[in-house]
């Protein structure tokens, strides 16, 4: 009997169960282990997990509804910017945990099967060769579920890292938009000074017309 004659369902199923199945209780450690966000930072409207099981730390709507600036309001802007950059500065830190802990999960899943498929190999007499034992793991329902998994949790990690710089940029909007405004208020100061200089050298002028037409008809 060889590999080759085989489907990969059959062959999962030769191979049968693992002893200590790695990727879902790594995952659920994952999850349960996970801080709530630190207060005082609002708390983004919560995603719905995966099919997998991986946790989802960032909601894209919830995101962008956050990241606005009222150009009218930069005070609440400002306020808000500290916790807030906290709070999606823990959610990209969880985010690189459950990844590196979905990659350990892979890692721990290929020796396991690599070793159950040596031992299936060498109980039906077949011929043990690293590529035999490779194609075998690689084909395995088990192997492409632990990999596909690392892959949706680096694209989770990869959002939540994005927010955290998405609010590195909302910091230097803000400080621009802010002396953006205060160079525009200096400018109207500049210009209300004019006026107000210019109305005063005026009425300095009436009233020295005025004496002088007073001091000539008093003559």
């Amino acid at each position: 009997m060889t590999n080759e004659a085989l489907s990969v369902a059959e062959m999962a199923a030769l191979v049968g169960d693992l002893e200590t199945p790695p990727t879902a209780p790594i995952v659920n450690a994952t999850i349960a282990s996970a801080p709530a966000a630190a207060a005082p930072a609002p708390t983004p409207k919560t995603a719905e997990p995966t099919a997998s099981g991986l946790k989802v730390f960032v909601d894209v709507d919830q995101l962008k509804k956050d990241l606005q600036v009222n150009p009218n309001d930069l005070d609440d802007a400002v306020i808000s910017q500290a916790p807030m950059f906290v709070h999606y500065a823990q959610q990209a830190a969880q985010a690189r945990r459950q990844w590196e802990k979905s990659k350990l999960a892979a890692e721990v899943t290929e020796s396991q099967l690599d070793a159950a498929w040596r031992k299936k190999f060498l109980e039906d007499g077949t011929k043990v060769t690293e590529k035999v034992v490779e194609n075998a793991v690689k084909a395995d329902p088990r192997y492409i579920k632990a990999h596909t998994q690392v892959i949706e949790a680096r694209a989770l990690y990869d959002i939540a890292n994005d927010a955290r710089e998405a609010y590195m940029q909302r910091k230097d909007m803000i400080v621009q938009v802010s002396v953006d405004r205060r160079r525009e208020r200096e400018g109207q100061l500049r210009i209300q000074a004019a006026r107000e200089g210019e109305i005063a050298a005026q009425s300095g002028r009436d009233a020295a017309l005025a004496a002088e037409a007073a001091r000539r008809q008093a003559a």
